[in-house]
Formats: structure tokens, sequence, C-alpha cells
């Protein structure tokens, strides 16, 4: 059975379109103009621009080339374009906003304070803290951790919130203390770069995914590996895993001692031909298959990455992000997906929120988008990454109605979920 296939065009508007508008509104100016741009999967995009200017004391918004505003507030501006069929999209200015001091490649909040992590290219971390709350919060650097010998491409923070978890470029994986910045543990053992890492449970056994062909399930406190897992049938290379519940009932209780809270877990570990593998973490046995979907050319099969969440609807569901597209799964039937969302630029990360019902989308072009974990419709853009030409995005992440967006020039931005516009 062939998944319902929806396509989403990529939007993107002039990321100061809101200084365009506050500079007419006081004055600054007569009138000006910002752009917008829609991109179809087929490649081919449309320009078009937006008046900006006054009448008689008040502001007037006015779209050209086709588009049409249809309202606009402080935070947001929603447009509509009847030439591509979009009724109404709606743009979004980040709620807090922070330049950080180094380009950026990995991103992590802590879930249990407002600290977050930064990987760079250079092999450095910088943990610093924000405020949701203040427009204006600087960035702080609380702590440098420096140990990496290549690029970070992934740090990960313990559920406490108290210790990190960093890999990349070097083959090594390191465990920091967040308190004193000090390296714990480093942990040697892939034959080439570490790519992705994965808690279970509470951290005492963590996941990490290598471009050595192999996922690697880690003891914290003795530095072993426990167990490598390599794909079933293929000679194939990791590219992310995740960690979720398993859905067969089996529980193991008489795991390893090294194993803790494995017993009900799988692993999802996305590889570079297109597989999706689930793997039993306690039994070590391969639960199942999800290939991609045949629409799917060989070019753009590679998984990018894999998002599990809890159960919604009585579905439990996973995310898989392709070159070009994003998948929705039902984890206890990999035959086919639920829904395929095929988009107009190359994917770099998703993350995904059941309780408020969306993932967040990151493309190489810039532009990030939230949809609707059902639909796959999107609900709004994030118009703080719209860089043109550049390829803006490191990572995104969405947490507690709040969506955190890294760009790789290293600026941050938060957006409110719950925040609606209308």
């Amino acid at each position: 059975m062939s998944p319902h296939t929806t396509s989403i065009l990529l939007f993107a508007i002039q990321p100061t379109f809101y200084d365009v508008i506050h500079d007419v509104e006081t004055g600054a100016v007569p009138k000006d103009q910002f752009w917008v741009s829609i991109t179809r999967v087929s490649g081919a995009t449309k320009y078009a621009a937006v008046d900006v200017y006054r009448i008689k004391g008040a502001i007037e918004l006015r779209g050209l080339d086709g588009i049409e505003v249809l309202d606009y507030s402080e935070k947001f501006i929603r447009l509509s374009c009847s030439e591509l069929g979009v009724e109404s999209i709606e743009f979004r200015r980040p709620d807090v906003e922070i330049k950080t001091n180094s380009k950026i490649s990995s991103f992590d909040i802590s879930p249990s304070s407002n600290l977050y992590a930064v990987g760079s290219p250079n092999g450095s971390i910088a943990l610093s803290t924000f405020s949701v709350s203040n427009l204006n919060s600087a960035d702080k650097l609380t702590r440098a951790l420096v140990g990496h010998l290549s690029y970070v491409s992934c740090v990960k923070f313990f559920p406490s919130g108290q210790v990190l978890l960093s890999c990349g470029g070097d083959m090594q994986i390191k465990l920091w203390n967040i308190g004193d910045g000090k390296c714990a543990r480093t942990f040697v053992g892939h034959k080439r770069a570490v790519v992705g890492l994965a808690m279970v449970g509470r951290g005492r056994n963590f996941l990490s995914a290598s471009s050595d062909g192999t996922v690697k399930m880690w003891e914290c406190g003795s530095g072993e590996i426990v167990h490598s897992f390599t794909h079933p049938t293929a000679r194939a290379a990791p590219t992310n895993v995740a960690v979720a519940q398993r859905q067969d009932g089996v529980v193991r209780a008489d795991c390893g001692l090294l194993e803790f809270e494995t017993g009900d877990k799988m692993a999802a570990v996305g590889y570079d031909n297109g597989d999706v593998v689930l793997f039993g973490l306690a039994t070590k046995d391969v639960l199942a298959v999800a290939s991609a979907p045949a629409e799917v050319g060989d070019a753009d099969a590679a998984v990018v990455a894999v998002e599990t969440g809890a159960e919604r609807h009585n579905t439990w569901q996973m995310v898989v992000a392709r070159v070009r597209s994003i998948e929705i799964w039902d984890m206890c039937a990999t035959t086919a997906p639920l829904q395929r969302v095929r988009l107009a630029s190359e994917v770099v990360g998703i993350s995904l929120d059941l309780e408020v019902g969306v993932v967040g989308v990151a493309t190489r072009a810039g532009a990030c988008a939230v949809v609707d974990s059902e639909s796959g419709c999107v609900q709004w853009v994030a118009a703080s990454t719209s860089a043109s030409g550049e390829e803006a995005t490191a990572a995104i992440i969405v947490r507690g109605k709040q969506i955190q967006i890294a760009g790789r020039s290293g600026t941050l931005s938060c957006f409110s979920i719950s925040d609606s516009s209308g």
C-alpha cells in the first residue's frame, strides 16, 4: 500500500521583514519593500515583493506579483498566493534570538534548565544560558569544553541535565561534567566518525551510531561496549539512532550486568541505504526493517534523521527524514509509512513532539517549517532562518511547546508553539 503523499512548497521571507515594517511605522522611511520566495518541489521558484507604505497615518502592506497580505502583527505576517494554491502561510518572528560566538555544527538544550550546548566545526563545545522571556537575551558563555580533535557532530544532555555527551569526527565520545566542565571519560571503540547519540532511560547506557557501520551500546560507569548492532543484510552505515519503547509487549528482566533499563526498549537506526532497522536492546535481535517507499529514488533514500515519540491516537509514531522528504510511520506496522511529505529542499534535521502534534523540519536552504504530524500540512514558517542562498540551519528542537533553531552561522532562535496568531 502506497502512503498518502503531500508536497510542501519551500517558503522564504526576508529575515528583516519586521524591521522594514517598523522603519515605515516610525517614519524612518516613507516606504519600503521586502521579498518573499516560494519554491516548488520541482525546483522552480517564484519571487515576489511586499510594499510597505503609509496612508493617512496607517500602515499598509500590499503584495505584488500574485502575493496577497492577509494579516500581520508585530510577531507574524500571513500571506496567500492563489497562483500556487496557497490559501494561507504564516511567517513568524522569533521570541528570542541569540548570537553565539562560534559556528554551529550541533546543538542541544538541557531538559532541566535554560542551559544549552553548542558544538562547533573546530571541535570545541560552548555551554551557555538563555532566557526565553527576555527578548534582548545575550549569549552568556558559562563554560567552554575543549577536547575533541575534529568537528562535533552531536551533543546530547543526560535527562538529569548535569552531564553531557558529545561525539564527532575524531571517532571519540566524551562524557562531560557540567558542574566543572571536565571530561569524565572518553569512549573509544569506533573506527570512523561518530554521527549520532541516544540515551537509554536515565543514561546508564547510551547508543552511538558511526560511519564504521556499527551502533554500539555503552555502559557509562565502566566505559565498556555492551553490544554492537549492524545492519542485518546490507553493508550500510548508520546515520542516526533513536530509542523507543518496544511495541510487541516483550519485557526482558534478565539483562546483562552492564545493562540498565533496556528490557522494554528498542533502537531505531537509520542507514544510508534508506532502511530504518528496529533492534531489541535487551534481546539484541532485529524486530523490523522499514525500507524507503518505492517512489523514493535511490539518490534521495538515505536516512537523514529518525525521531520516535509516545503514543498518539493509538499509534506509536516514528518520523523518518530522508534527503528531500519526511515520513510518519506507525512503529507497529512498518510495511509502509502512514504519511509522506515531499519537500523542495534537502532536509538537515527534524524534531518530533507528539504532545502538541507537530514535527519541526529544518532544510538546507535555511527555511524551517512546523508541520502537523497527522495531516502533513505546514502550520507556520520560522522566518529568522530564511537566509537566501545560505545553508542556514544546523539543528531544530521541539520541546515543551517551544521550538529552538540553531543556524550554522551562530544564531539561535526560539519560537513559542502556543503563541497562536489566529
